[in-house]
């Protein structure tokens, strides 16, 4: 039987100490490419069976965006952090709606949330979704930011988050009160964010955005209730517009009320009833 000498065991030794760290380093070295400098801006948008929510990643940045369901976006949005920084820089609520903020309740109480971006209209709203959303905000030490539009928000490698409708100057009938529409600029390109708009909040976003291009659209919404403006295509020119099921191109009153025409040249049309949709602006 051969044994190891002394000095053979030294050096197996430390042949194992140099490939266990190297391996680990290899990990630490793919894992932080994933999370950082392979991902210096993404958008995930999913469709949850009550709901839907937005996620922005941006080396290390992450913002959630609506939270519909409970256990499913806690599955999604943890799936997408980080391993070593289980934290949510900041979450959006773009519409009053208990599918809609149900959601951050339960991200709020699992991972530590930096801020909590609210329409400033919330504050002289009382539902009972979102009285337990400022609640849980206070029990768990989240600073509530309230904020109207326009408004502008910047945070670290050049992206920003942009509060643009309605505004002071518009007059909004009930439901588009209670609606927020933003923008994410991010590597010198646009995702617009329609969220729960009518289509006259569009209409307005439109004529005073005119000269803006947005790359993306997002339009979250699984019925007639919100309309799409089709004078946002037409004057954006967006590459791809991300929607859920149906939207509707004519007023819900008329017969011809249809889906949206997704054989538009030019323009990539991407369901997220059908599985989440993953975008580099």
């Amino acid at each position: 039987m051969k044994f190891l000498t002394k000095s053979s065991w030294k050096v197996t030794k430390s042949f194992y100490i140099v490939s266990s760290a190297l391996i680990i380093l290899t990990f630490l070295y793919i894992t932080l490419y994933r999370d950082y400098m392979a991902r210096p801006c993404e958008v995930a948008a999913f469709k949850l069976s009550k709901g839907h929510a937005s996620l922005i990643t941006s080396l290390g940045f992450v913002a959630v965006a609506d939270g519909g369901g409970t256990a499913e976006i806690l599955r999604n949005v943890g799936s997408e952090l980080s391993v070593f920084d289980r934290t949510i820089d900041l979450m959006i609520l773009t519409a009053i709606e208990p599918n809609r903020i149900v959601g951050l309740i339960e991200l709020m109480n699992k991972y530590p949330v930096y801020t909590l971006l609210l329409p400033s209209w919330s504050k002289a709203t009382s539902t009972k979704e979102l009285k337990e959303l400022q609640e849980t905000a206070f029990e768990n030490g989240v600073p509530v930011l309230y904020a109207q539009a326009p408004a502008d928000f910047h945070f670290a490698h050049g992206l920003s988050i942009k509060l643009l409708a309605p505004t002071r100057t518009y007059e909004p009938s009930k439901k588009e009160l209670m609606s927020q529409v933003f923008s994410l600029e991010c590597n010198e390109s646009s995702v617009l964010f329609l969220s729960k708009s009518t289509k006259r909040l569009q209409k307005f976003v439109v004529e005073t955005l005119n000269d803006k291009k947005y790359k993306t659209i997002i339009h979250h919404t699984t019925g007639a209730a919100s309309l799409f403006y089709d004078g946002i295509i037409t004057v954006f020119n967006p590459d791809t517009i991300v929607y859920s099921k149906k939207i509707v191109k004519k007023s819900i009153a008329m017969p011809e009320a249809s889906e949206i025409d997704t054989s538009i040249a030019g323009i990539k049309f991407l369901n997220i009833a059908e599985k989440m949709v993953r975008l580099i602006p």
